[in-house]
């Protein structure tokens, strides 16, 4: 799927990232956001996400 087709089925507005922004998005599969969360919430996701690799242990991450 491309940027364009991924912003209109959010109902994103074309100008929501910049051509460049787009382009690597497309060209890369991600687009680095740097400051869109803040350090608290980083920690908070970084602490469930050690939870659930523990609970899950070696099979973490294989489900479909």
């Amino acid at each position: 799927m491309r940027c364009e087709e991924a912003l209109a089925q959010l109902n994103a507005s074309q100008d929501l990232l910049s051509h460049d922004e787009k382009q690597f998005l497309d060209e890369q599969g991600y687009l680095p956001l740097p400051e869109i969360m803040n350090h608290a919430q980083v920690d908070a996701l970084r602490t469930r996400f050690d939870e659930l690799v523990e609970d899950e242990g070696e099979n973490a991450g294989t489900e479909v």
